[in-house]
């Protein structure tokens, strides 16, 4: 099929040739559209009685044109045909044509004009048209007399005039220069006011305006010039403007009811920044919001189980000790909940029996002074059995071997001192068997060596050191 010229540039790629349609005069074709619900072209604005598809097959041009005719009197940008032959449209159809998609579902004739069938529209758009200026009006009569004035010129943007959202003409509509004609004494004088211009608003409050030009005449050559204002306005209304709904700020959220567990707060606002008016559009969206709060899970503060029976001591003699136990499970601590106070156990002293306690000697006193000035005397220190004393049927103290202060050896054997150097510890001493007495051990008596021997409460010391032979 060949491509038909007049097409739009979009259409000029290289497409299917189902896909593709010519420009209709002024009307640029669009193509096959879905018009489901007639959402995408609202209005159905007129149905040519006198012309009939079947019969003006293939030649369609004459519907087209009767419904772009149609269109154009309703200042529709944008129809379709639908039902064969059905003019459709609308204010917004440029906008909303093509909301359902594209179709194939539409008839199209030898020369590529095209109509819908069931729920179909085969589109058209009018071609934007951009302003061209006409030529230039011969110059005008000079503004004065005498002395130096204007004449102008004018052209308009009418060839042709911007239509269909096509660009304005660019550059001047008016154009002057000074002229002379020769120079006189003219007082100025006011021209005819003009005719009130349009309010500068097409809703609510506007100004209007009207001219006059000291110019009937120019002053001219020492002429008074004009008294008064050259302009004058005054105030319009064509009607209210529509105020469209706005909404406030939203309140504050109130506050939560519940501090932890979950909730729900809300918060509103109000459509009156401003309020609708004028038959303005209502404020879009919800006035009031919800939202949850506080969803954490409450803190569960832990709580102390019963206390366990008390164990057993922990010794079967003496002072032992008793434990019990607790837990922090009734209930336990969650969420960040506090934690228990105290212990999570107990212990106490026990006693089921004493012990035995066995003696130990104290500390040595001092000695006493020695009990002759010459010759054999002795001297005397003591200790007690207390350190602990014997309890609980413990056995006495038992004595030992006593080292002296002076690097010798002795031992109070009945009463009497034995003393030997400290060179003797373990050399075999020659003692008489009448001194050694029942106190020293076996070990000791006769030859023997000096180590054991059983020493009382109270010891003896040699005032006069005799050393025993050997």
């Amino acid at each position: 099929m060949p491509r038909p010229t007049g097409i739009s540039s979009f259409f000029n790629a290289c497409c299917s040739s189902l896909m593709c349609w010519p420009a209709v005069d002024d009307w640029e074709a669009i193509g096959c559209y879905n018009n489901f619900d007639h959402a995408a072209l609202p209005v159905h604005f007129y149905t040519p009685a006198d012309l009939d598809v079947n019969e003006l097959w293939p030649n369609l041009k004459p519907l087209v044109e009767a419904c772009s005719k149609q269109a154009e009197k309703r200042n529709y940008s944008c129809f379709g045909i639908q039902y064969q032959h059905e003019c459709w449209g609308g204010t917004n159809a440029s906008l909303t044509y093509d909301i359902s998609g594209k179709s194939r579902n539409c008839r199209v004739d030898i020369d590529n004009y095209g109509v819908g069938k069931l729920y179909t529209s085969f589109v058209y758009k009018l071609k934007p048209v951009n302003g061209n200026w006409s030529p230039w009006s011969l110059w005008g009569s000079c503004s004065k007399t005498c002395d130096e004035g204007f004449q102008k010129r004018m052209r308009e943007c009418s060839d042709p005039a911007p239509t269909n959202g096509g660009k304005v003409c660019m550059g001047e509509a008016i154009e002057s220069k000074k002229c002379l004609l020769k120079l006189c004494p003219v007082n100025g004088n006011w021209s005819p006011w003009s005719s009130w211009g349009p309010c500068s608003k097409t809703c609510d409050g506007g100004f209007q305006k009207r001219m006059r030009e000291c110019s009937d005449p120019v002053p001219a050559n020492g002429g008074k010039a004009c008294m008064g204002e050259a302009i004058e306005t005054k105030k319009c209304l064509l009607k209210l403007c529509p105020v469209d709904g706005n909404w406030s700020a939203w309140s504050s959220w109130v506050p939560c009811s519940k501090t932890c567990g979950g909730d729900l707060q809300t918060r509103k606002r109000r459509c009156t920044n401003p309020a609708p008016a004028n038959s303005g559009k209502p404020c879009q969206g919800v006035a009031k919001e919800t939202k949850g709060c506080n969803v954490k899970e409450c803190p569960v503060n832990g709580n102390w189980s019963p206390w366990s029976a008390w164990s057993s001591c922990s010794k079967t003699r003496d002072d032992g000790l008793q434990r019990r136990m607790r837990e922090c499970k009734n209930p336990a601590p969650v969420n960040d909940g506090d934690p228990c106070k105290g212990n999570a156990s107990e212990v106490r002293t026990c006693s089921l029996q004493f012990c035995p306690v066995n003696g130990q000697w104290g500390s040595w006193q001092a000695w006493s002074a020695c009990s002759v000035s010459c010759r054999g005397g002795v001297q005397r220190r003591k200790r007690s059995c207390n350190n602990p004393s014997p309890a609980h049927d413990g056995t006495d103290c038992i004595g030992f071997t006593v080292v002296g202060a002076h690097g010798t050896i002795g031992a109070d054997v009945n009463g009497l001192v034995v003393e030997a150097l400290s060179s003797d510890i373990g050399r075999v001493l020659t003692l008489p068997h009448s001194i050694l007495g029942s106190h020293v051990s076996d070990k000791a008596r006769g030859p023997g060596v000096v180590t054991r021997i059983h020493a009382p409460a109270e010891d003896v010391w040699s005032c006069a050191k005799t050393i025993w032979p050997e």
